[in-house]
């Protein structure tokens, strides 16, 4: 099987993460394989999550929504870092 991960610690974003939920159980498996530590966040909506088939041995945070005033500082704070190019998708 080809090895995804590099060799060198990452993190990876996951929005909607019930729809990945069988893909990130193969990732994790894959990345148990590896000499490097990965930190995978996965955000989904709880009542979604919970209906998900898959299950995983994690540590679960609440997160409440941001206000438009925080994004907004959040934003001016990335744009005055230059911190845009360190953002992918």
């Amino acid at each position: 099987m080809r090895q995804h991960f590099p060799t060198v610690p990452c993190y990876f974003v996951i929005d909607q993460a019930r729809e990945h939920a069988f893909t990130i159980q193969t990732a994790l498996a894959q990345q148990r394989k590896t000499p490097s530590n990965c930190l995978f966040v996965l955000g989904e909506r709880r009542n979604e999550w919970l209906s998900a088939k898959a299950r995983f041995r994690a540590e679960e945070f609440d997160v409440v929504a941001l206000s438009d005033d925080e994004i907004n500082r959040l934003l001016d704070f990335l744009g005055s870092e230059e911190r845009w190019e360190n953002l992918s998708i």
